[in-house]
């Protein structure tokens, strides 16, 4: 599966900082996949995703509307869901602040 070009829609993430607003953007790029990405919550995100083997690792950072900074790591797991949209799921966890984790959801959603 393949991120180049992709938009995709947040649609669920019970514990992180972005909502259900949230899309991020991936750029033309195969070889890193690059996104950046903005919500009600999140003034400007950046997220770049390797693929080492088959297995994603995503690293991002964002900038909030009160204009704290955060950054993160995640495992990504792509699928293929209705409508043959992709599916990304990401395995979290903050490298600043509080240090938590989660899982979050997003679906491919037209440009």
């Amino acid at each position: 599966m393949d991120l180049k070009n992709t938009r995709l829609k947040l649609i669920e993430n019970k514990e992180g900082l972005a909502s259900d607003e949230t899309i991020m953007v991936f750029d033309d790029s195969d070889s890193p996949y690059k996104a950046i990405y903005s919500g009600p919550n999140i003034e400007y995100g950046h997220a770049i995703v390797s693929n080492v083997d088959g297995k994603l690792t995503m690293l991002y950072h964002a900038i909030d509307k009160t204009g704290e900074l955060s950054a993160g790591k995640a495992t990504v797991y792509l699928s293929k869901g209705r409508a043959d949209a992709i599916e990304m799921q990401l395995d979290w966890q903050w490298l600043t602040g509080d240090l938590s984790a989660g899982i979050s959801k997003w679906r491919e959603v037209e440009i």
